[in-house]
């Protein structure tokens, strides 16, 4: 699961027999100089906790550096590192997309350190030290000479190095071998120029690029100038046709505007004529409108006298109505009060038929006195009033005493029907939680059908045969074990596989043969006997108890609840009685129990720990893996199923017995509640009574008193006396209504001759406003025309000041547009009569208008593309000037380019073939599209057979080991003049044949010995033998991995054999 500590020995020594694996870079020389270094150059480099690596470091040569190990050791990682610590794109390796991926297992941060040669920096021993530091959040640091930096300074200053590692041409991982081969032509040369050459060099391709595009750009507005040019010929031609016709049409416009000006001029005069006539009416309206006005004053005079004597006429008649009026009122008054004598009279003759007679008042008082002797005879049916009022005071003391009762047993009532309620939500959570166990059986069956389709069938298929069976039936073992906990369920989660979840137990192997071979044969089923099985397997182990100081306290077989055959089941597939549980304790005693107890596999909190032992060194080799947190699916089922049916039987007797006693306590209540009913109907019938009685004895009182005023009455009373009033009384009534009717019939006479004099002064009146009112009818008719006649002479003032004004104006305007003899000019030239001028008028407009139908704007674009032809012949003659000038220089600079890389690939191009013809094969470096910069390409040409002729290399034709032979070939016919300070291959003999790789390396060996190469760092999984290594090579093993000698000694002395050899 995890690695262990690793140490790493750099000059010699032994390396403890405890160190599982042990990471070495060695190489064949001891001492080390800046002699043959160049700037930029790879002086050594340190890696810490990086990949595979615990600590390494490595010492470069300036020329070759051969990087030898088996694979699987981590060759690769050193080009990796050289690669994260320079901050270059990650993708430039294929092999990770986070740093956190290249941390070492077990290590929270992995570091890189490379020192390059730099011979400006003599203040530090002549080395740029450039360091990155990563942890496995991804989190990163770069430093140039501990001094912390950006990572854009970093790759600011591997471009002043001229550091290429974008480049496959300078820098190719093991991952990108292929990449090189994807490349076309035009991509190779420019990767092939970024490598040879200089920056100048570049830049000045570039620049070639730009200016070829220009010159390009320039060519086509050239030819679109010329186009342009032609096309505004023609089209001067076309219009030259209708100039003369325009021309025409502009001297009819000119005639036209001039007798436009005179025109106007005879409106002037036509103008000057009306208003003349205007003057003319208004003097006439003028006239008119003074008799209309004295008119109307004379109308006026005769509506004021009439008026005058129709207010005289309504005065006297509004004293007439004033006389009418008191008449009238005299003759009311008089009427009402004979209406009043007439009411006395009936009233008083009303009243005298209303007197009783002696015997009606005698019978009266007998009856009254007959109804009192019959209440007293019902009144002696009943009891006391007082009696009454004492019986219904005991009654509602009786009664308050059954509320109190009433309400103590009603609040023991509330009380035991609280205590049910209580009670029964208990049984109903109880009962939830048994159907969320029930519910959490059916998930885990559903989530197994799930993982295991078929298997809910199996069961079903179980249930319905179960009478077959001798014995019974457990499963599947997923459903049958519930965890004490969540970390127990965790623990579980981790190593109890799906294959076992699924599986069913059975007692016996009949059994387990009827329903592997009949019952369950048509459905996935698995199926374990546990006839077999020892119960030894159950027992936990014996040393226990001394492992509990290092915090191991338990085994997995004790943290979850089974029946005894499902955890014999389990331990028949693994010892789970063997896997031990340990606490937080457990975390920090993990070296402890893995070198000093035989513990083999165990849990902590965090962590599952397996130890295993080496093939090959028999040493302890722990492995972890993170205890995953608990799954959606896998519920924890903590609740014993046995208690909690007891607890809902329990709880269960507990509600019916409380609900006994809460029907006791009800029929207790009710019990009380008949008592006050009845109790409440004694009440009210005592009640009945007394109000009874009570209304009896207030009826006879009442008629007591009646009869005892009645008879008061009639020992006073004396009936002939009062008819004589009676009489007395009408006699006066009737003397006094015939004084006041012959009064009212003096009054009637005196008001009917002040009606006939209003009548006639009414009629006068009337005749007087009928006269008045033909006046103010004459008068409104009078100054209707006068107003009409005013209006007329205001509207024709009006519109002979506005005409004034106008023509006034028009003269100004005429002056100022034109002087006079410029008129009198056109006088001789037109006629001087409206209408001859205006026929002449009309001709010319019409000839206009039939020879104006051209295009109004042929003149405009006449004048328009005679400036746009001269426009643009002048910008055409001054870019074919500069066109000219331009590419006669670009031509010079391209052939000087052209020149410059011909020889930089001729040289290449030699040095390719001299490679290839040791091989015994052809090769050829063409540099093609040299018309075109923009296209500019390498093509790799070869042939690795005497009948084939030159071919482009091919990804579709060559082989992988022809393909790689190609490639490094190609990459060692440019050192000579390589730009970059150095070069990394991995993988260089990937398909290669053994022949063409030997010879291969032995030219890398040769082609080191020139100082003029740049460093190389070639990477191989293997080193030939037999070879003439120079010091300027040096060679790096890496001893890294489980299968390294435990020796260095050993080491050092194969290594000195084979490099003797």
């Amino acid at each position: 699961m995890g690695l262990e500590r690793s140490y790493t020995r750099k000059n010699g020594g032994n390396i403890s027999h405890n160190d599982k694996r042990t990471r070495i870079a060695q190489t064949n020389g001891t001492s080390h100089s800046f002699q043959g270094f160049k700037r930029g150059q790879v002086v050594s480099f340190k890696l810490k906790n990086f990949v595979t690596f615990d600590e390494v470091s490595l010492q470069a040569s300036p020329s070759l550096n051969l990087i030898a190990a088996p694979n699987g050791t981590g060759k690769s990682t050193i080009a990796s590192a050289l690669a994260i610590v320079l901050c270059s794109n990650l993708r430039n390796l294929d092999r990770a997309s986070s740093l956190s991926e290249f941390v070492k297992r077990g290590k929270e941060r992995a570091t890189i350190e490379i020192s390059l040669y730099d011979p400006q920096l003599s203040e530090t021993n002549f080395q740029r030290k450039i360091s990155r530091s990563f942890d496995i959040y991804g989190k990163s640091e770069s430093f140039v000479d501990d001094r912390p930096v950006r990572q854009s300074e970093v790759l600011d200053l591997c471009k002043s190095y001229n550091i290429q590692l974008d480049n496959l041409c300078v820098f190719m991982p093991q991952d990108r071998i292929a990449s090189f081969t994807s490349m076309d032509a035009k991509e190779l040369f420019q990767r092939t120029l970024e490598a040879v050459g200089d920056t100048d060099l570049h830049l000045s391709f570039n620049s070639l690029v730009s200016k070829e595009n220009e010159l390009k750009t320039k060519k086509l507005v050239k030819e679109a100038d010329e186009n342009r040019l032609a096309q505004l010929k023609k089209e001067h031609e076309r219009l030259e046709t209708s100039r003369q016709h325009i021309e025409e049409v502009q001297r009819l416009e000119n005639e036209l505007k001039r007798m436009e000006i005179w025109k106007q001029y005879l409106l002037y005069n036509e103008k000057r004529t009306h208003l003349l006539d205007i003057l003319k009416k208004k003097k006439e309206l003028r006239n008119n409108k003074v008799v209309l006005q004295n008119e109307c004053k004379r109308v006026k005079e005769e509506i004021e006298k009439a008026q005058n004597e129709l207010e005289a006429r309504t005065s006297e008649l509004q004293s007439l109505h004033q006389a009418a009026h008191e008449r009238k009122e005299k003759i009311r008054f008089r009427r009402n009060i004979l209406e009043e004598a007439f009411k006395a009279i009936k009233s008083t003759m009303e009243s005298q038929k209303k007197l009783p007679s002696y015997e009606s008042l005698r019978k009266s008082i007998e009856m009254k006195r007959e109804k009192i002797a019959s209440l007293e005879q019902r009144l002696s049916g009943h009891n006391d009033l007082e009696e009454l009022e004492r019986l219904l005071k005991e009654r509602r003391e009786q009664l308050s005493e059954l509320k109190s009762k009433h309400d103590e047993e009603q609040n023991k009532l509330y009380s035991k029907t609280t205590e049910f309620e209580r009670a029964k939500n208990e049984l109903q959570r109880q009962i939830q939680e048994s159907q969320q166990l029930d519910n959490y059986r059916i998930r885990q069956l559903t989530y197994l059908e799930e993982r295991n389709p078929g298997i809910q069938q199996a069961v079903k298929l179980i249930e319905q045969n179960s009478h077959h069976l001798r014995g019974r039936v457990w499963g599947p073992i997923g459903l049958e074990f519930h965890p004490h906990d969540e970390y127990a369920a965790r623990i579980l989660q981790a190593c109890v596989p799906n294959s076992l979840r699924r599986m069913f137990v059975v007692e016996y192997d009949e059994d387990l043969k009827l329903l592997t071979e009949s019952i369950c044969k048509d459905v996935p089923f698995d199926c374990v006997s546990i006839a077999q099985v020892s119960e030894e397997r159950l027992l936990p182990p014996s040393d226990l108890e001394s492992l509990r100081c290092f915090g191991l306290y338990d085994v997995v077989t004790n943290i979850f609840d089974a029946p005894r055959e499902i955890k014999l089941a389990m331990c028949s597939h693994t010892p789970y009685s063997w896997i031990y549980v340990g606490n937080k304790t457990c975390e920090e005693h993990t070296e402890e129990i893995c070198e000093k107890t035989n513990v083999r596999h165990w849990f902590n909190p965090k962590e599952y720990f397996r130890v295993t032992v080496s093939r090959f060194t028999k040493e302890k080799i722990l492995q972890r893996e993170p205890l995953r947190p608990l799954a959606h699916n896998f519920l924890l089922e903590n609740k014993d199923k046995r208690s909690r049916s007891s607890k809902i039987d329990d709880l269960t007797n507990k509600k019916n017995q409380i609900e006994e006693e809460l029907a006791s306590q009800s029929r207790k209540v009710q019990q009380v509640m008949e008592s006050m009913q009845q109790c409440e109907s004694r009440i009210a019938a005592v009640s009945s009574e007394r109000n009874e009685v009570f209304k009896l004895l207030s009826e006879r009182k009442k008629l007591v008193v009646q009869v005892e005023k009645e008879e008061a009455e009639l020992e006073k009373f004396n009936l002939q006396e009062e008819r004589l009033k009676f009489r007395g009384m009408i006699e006066r009534q009737q003397r006094d209504i015939v004084l006041n009717l012959k009064e009212l019939q003096v009054l009637v006479k005196d008001c009917m001759e002040v009606e006939k004099q209003l009548d006639q002064a009414v009629v006068s009146r009337e005749n007087y406003n009928i006269s008045l009112k033909l006046l103010e009818s004459e008068a409104t008719e009078r100054y209707e025309e006068f107003l009409t006649a005013q209006n007329e002479y205001i509207a024709v003032k009006s519109d002979y000041v506005h005409k004034k004004n106008e023509l006034e104006q028009l003269w100004k305007e005429l002056e100022e547009n034109h002087s006079e003899e410029h008129y009198k000019s056109l006088k001789t030239e037109f006629p001087q009569d409206w209408e001859s001028f205006h026929n002449l008028y009309n001709q010319r407009k019409a000839k206009w208008t039939a020879i104006s139908n051209v295009d109004p704007l042929a003149l405009s674009n006449y004048e328009r593309v005679e400036e746009e032809l001269a426009q643009v012949e002048t910008r055409l003659q001054k870019t074919i000037s500069t066109l000219v000038e331009e590419e006669k220089r670009f031509l010079e600079e391209r052939d000087e380019f052209i020149d410059k890389m011909s020889n930089q690939i001729a040289s290449m191009n030699e040095r390719f073939s001299q490679l290839f013809s040791l091989l015994e094969c052809r090769g050829q470096l063409v540099l093609k599209n040299v018309e075109d910069l923009k296209n500019l390409s390498i093509e790799i040409n070869v042939s690795f057979r005497d009948d084939q002729p030159l071919l482009p290399l091919s990804g579709l034709r060559n082989s992988g080991g022809e393909k790689m032979v190609s490639i490094m070939l190609y990459l060692f016919s440019m050192q000579q003049s390589m730009k970059a300070p150095f070069t990394l291959v991995d993988e260089m003999n990937q398909g290669m044949d053994p022949t063409f790789e030997r010879k291969i390396v032995s030219v890398m060996i040769s082609d080191a010995r020139h100082s003029t190469s740049s460093q190389v760092f070639l990477i191989s999984p293997k080193l030939l033998t037999d070879l003439e290594f120079g010091r300027e090579t040096k060679t790096h093993f890496i001893f890294n991995g489980p299968c390294v000698s435990t020796k260095q000694d050993c080491w050092n002395q194969l290594l000195s054999k084979y490099i003797e050899g």
